[in-house]
């Protein structure tokens, strides 16, 4: 039962603890963004179509990571 005057903030529980969703979401937006640079890399020069890509291209990490600094 509650009496109304409880406060969230003050409870701890695994369910009220959201700290950890910063680090979650800053890690979402990395695999996003490193996603996003090879998808530029493979599709370059054919951005209208994924069939058109080269799938076969092998990158070197210092390509993605050029790119990723260029966004």
């Amino acid at each position: 039962p509650c009496s109304g005057n409880e406060k969230l903030d003050a409870i701890l529980t695994q369910y009220t603890d959201t700290s950890y969703l910063r680090i979650t979401n800053m890690v979402y937006k990395a695999a996003y963004a490193i996603a996003h640079a090879i998808h530029g890399l493979v599709c370059r020069d054919r951005p209208e179509s994924l069939s058109q890509c080269n799938r076969s291209i092998v990158l070197e990490p210092d390509q993605v990571k050029d790119c990723l600094e260029s966004i």
